[in-house]
């Protein structure tokens, strides 16, 4: 499992958006602050708009709209049974994944391409089998290779894919898969969060 290039973007675009309502843009305090040099930059939340925002949230998903205004993307390689849940967020989520059809089958395959808890014996023989099954696909490039090899692919095997959800997507899942069966639901969360500027702060 591992999760990289994490981006967040539109924070002030989903702040100043927050006002529009009341037309309260004049207490806003939140800026843009120069640090070092004029190349970087980062994002800070006054008080009022985290004040405003906090309660936004906990009135509800119809009130905190700005939510799905501020972007996460990330690159993620899970196994394929936990991409199967993350399919459940498909509203305001994007993802361009590793093409099954176009990758699998190009090289062997190592342990090191499926998430396991443990080494498996039953699992060296699958992994052989596999294997055995991409050596006769990659010399006779028969559809009936083919699908026997993506047939017999265990969940286990791992996918990168490109992701790009919202706060909002994010909140739910922080609510609905904490502590879930699914151990790699914690991992996921616990690696993607810290990394979101003010998340913590907006939810708390």
């Amino acid at each position: 499992m591992e999760i990289k290039n994490i981006r967040v973007s539109n924070l002030d675009g989903a702040i100043r958006g927050m006002r529009n309502p009341l037309g309260s843009h004049d207490l806003s305090a939140s800026s843009w602050e120069y640090q070092e040099s004029v190349i970087f930059r980062s994002f800070k939340i006054g008080d009022n708009d985290l004040k405003l925002a906090r309660s936004l949230i906990k009135a509800g998903s119809d009130h905190r709209k700005f939510m799905r205004q501020i972007f996460i993307s990330f690159d993620l390689s899970m196994p394929e049974y936990w991409w199967k849940q993350y399919n459940t967020y498909k509203v305001a989520t994007v993802e361009n994944s590793t093409s099954q059809m176009h990758t699998l089958g190009k090289r062997l395959l190592e342990k090191e391409d499926f998430c396991l808890d443990e080494d498996y014996p039953e699992f060296e023989t699958l992994l052989s089998s596999i294997n055995s099954i991409i050596s006769e696909w990659q010399i006779s490039k028969s559809k009936k290779a083919w699908r026997r090899l993506i047939q017999i692919m265990p969940q286990s095997f791992v996918y990168l894919k490109t992701c790009t959800i919202t706060y909002e997507t994010l909140l739910n899942m922080s609510v609905s898969r904490k502590n879930h069966k699914l151990k790699e639901w914690d991992w996921f969360l616990d690696n993607l969060i810290p990394q979101c500027p003010f998340f913590s702060k907006l939810v708390e």
